[in-house]
């Protein structure tokens, strides 16, 4: 439970940190070189150079959140703080263009309404109805954002225009695939992707990519 609270106070530190560093991209805190949340902006990055993980974590957050307010006994003051803190959190997930962590943060609510069934004590049309609500308000924040509906129309541009197979995630993607193919039982080593790579690159990709984009691939090529 100790874990849980000090997430969820995490979250809120992040999603604080995220908004005073979009509103003061001259400000470097970790050196004058570390420049990424320039490369990213508008969208928030945090503590973390990169707007995909900064939203991953808060996505974990705002699950937390979510769970100790409808699971747990606490008085509903508090529980009350713990939905606004979820939905405060929900605005620096929506401000990081991460779609990833879009679909992460629908699929958690999906999770904790089947947890809520399956072990609360109300009937089922209340987790249901608190999750729909739910989703109604970040429906709400996200069509206020501006960074919202660019990524989505950019993924609409991708996906009907027929253009997914050059999206750079993609392409790294097929390159992970193949990797893997090609050492089934114990991976390339740990931290060899980018080594690695270079010789299944695809020829549509220019740049030199670190990782897969995706942890799970990774975690498949390396081991």
């Amino acid at each position: 439970m100790a874990l849980l609270y000090l997430l969820v106070i995490l979250g809120v530190g992040e999603t604080a940190f995220g908004y005073y560093l979009s509103n003061h991209l001259d400000w470097f805190p970790f050196g004058p070189t570390e420049r990424l949340h320039l490369y990213y902006a508008p969208r928030w990055v945090g503590t973390y150079g990169s707007p995909n993980h900064y939203a991953s974590l808060l996505v974990m957050a705002i699950a937390a959140a979510l769970a100790l307010g409808s699971l747990s006994k606490l008085a509903w003051p508090v529980r009350i703080v713990l939905f606004y803190l979820a939905l405060m959190m929900m605005v620096g997930v929506m401000s990081s263009g991460s779609r990833g962590s879009w679909v992460a943060l629908l699929a958690a609510i999906c999770a904790l309404v089947i947890l809520g069934i399956r072990n609360g004590t109300m009937r089922w049309w209340v987790p249901v109805t608190g999750a729909l609500a739910l989703i109604a308000a970040a429906g709400l924040l996200f069509s206020l954002s501006p960074v919202a509906p660019e990524r989505l129309a950019d993924a609409k541009n991708l996906i009907v225009g027929g253009k997914l197979d050059t999206d750079l995630r993609v392409q790294l993607a097929r390159d992970a695939v193949r990797i893997a193919h090609d050492h089934p039982f114990f991976g390339t080593g740990p931290g060899t992707f980018v080594f690695i790579h270079p010789r299944y690159q695809d020829g549509t990709f220019a740049f030199k990519a670190e990782l897969t984009h995706d942890d799970y691939l990774n975690c498949l090529d390396d081991y």
